[in-house]
């Protein structure tokens, strides 16, 4: 985790060439020192990007650097990066639960659509807005799934294939959630998902792949199709295991123990729920572990 005082020297040093006292100050590396050092202009704004998403780990000097990359395309009337900066910024801001902060900048980035002719770039607008007001409560489902579907429009009219797997994917989820009574539609839900699983495999996306396959499983287990589900919550662990993906292992593992539970094949069911159960509480998993531990305890009753 970089200090604080890495985050006062960015800040006050990135619209400054003053690159000696910084080095003198702050252990940075070569390319950090390299982008401060950078003319104020737009490649130095896309940098900043980059820069950002090195320090994935930590949010709080990524979010310094964009909202860095935000003033200084502010100052350079470039809409584009101006809009770049709000999504990045929205979504960090997401990523750490302040949702409020969020849509305060993607509604600011959406304020410049006049001004941008990246289609792409919007419907990433679109969908992160959409994402952001989901996360806030059910109620926001309608509101959201406009959004995908105005994102979906945009995606499907320059064939942005990335966006359009992600916009089929997202309302699969919204109209997938029971936690929604007035959206829940199980046989769109089915639907979005496996148009979202085509087009994933047009990206050799597997990781995705996976977890829609995991979705559509689970969605036709809540239709009682458990035939269906068990194919391809089972499809997916095996996918899963593939990718060394834990987590993602995990929760295949505890949807294939409700299903056997469902279908009264307590034994797999108890297999299955026991090795998620270890697995959980090695990863600190504890909302899985607790789930699986009552699924478990119901099936021994």
């Amino acid at each position: 985790m970089k200090s604080i005082k890495i985050i006062l020297l960015v800040l006050a040093f990135l619209y400054l060439g003053n690159i000696k006292n910084l080095e003198a100050n702050i252990n940075a590396d070569s390319t950090f020192i390299a982008v401060l050092s950078m003319p104020n202009d737009t490649n130095k704004v896309i940098s900043l990007f980059d820069l950002a998403a090195s320090y994935k780990d930590d949010k709080r000097l990524a979010l310094q650097i964009v909202d860095s990359a935000l003033v200084l395309s502010k100052s350079l009337n470039y809409y584009n990066g101006i809009a770049q900066s709000c999504l990045f910024l929205g979504s960090l801001n997401t990523s750490i639960g302040d949702y409020p902060a969020s849509l305060g900048y993607l509604l600011e980035g959406m304020s410049y659509l006049n001004f941008i002719n990246d289609s792409v770039l919007i419907g990433k607008l679109y969908n992160e807005l959409a994402y952001t007001y989901s996360m806030q409560g059910p109620e926001n489902f309608p509101k959201a799934i406009n959004l995908n579907l105005q994102a979906l429009e945009m995606q499907v009219e320059v064939n942005d294939i990335q966006g359009i797997a992600r916009s089929y994917t997202y309302l699969g989820y919204l109209y997938s959630d029971p936690i929604s009574e007035t959206t829940l539609d199980k046989n769109k839900a089915l639907d979005y998902f496996i148009k979202a699983l085509d087009y994933n495999k047009m990206l050799n996306n597997v990781s995705a792949q996976a977890s829609i396959i995991s979705s559509i499983g689970f969605t036709y287990f809540s239709m009682d199709n458990y035939t269906e589900a068990l194919k391809y919550v089972e499809k997916s662990l095996e996918m899963y295991k593939l990718l060394n993906n834990k987590r993602g292992e995990m929760n295949a593992n505890y949807r294939a123990g409700i299903i056997h539970r469902a279908i009264k094949n307590y034994s797999k069911s108890i297999y299955y729920l026991e090795k998620t159960i270890t697995d959980a509480i090695e990863s600190d998993n504890k909302d899985l572990a607790n789930n699986a531990y009552e699924a478990l305890s119901r099936t021994l009753i």
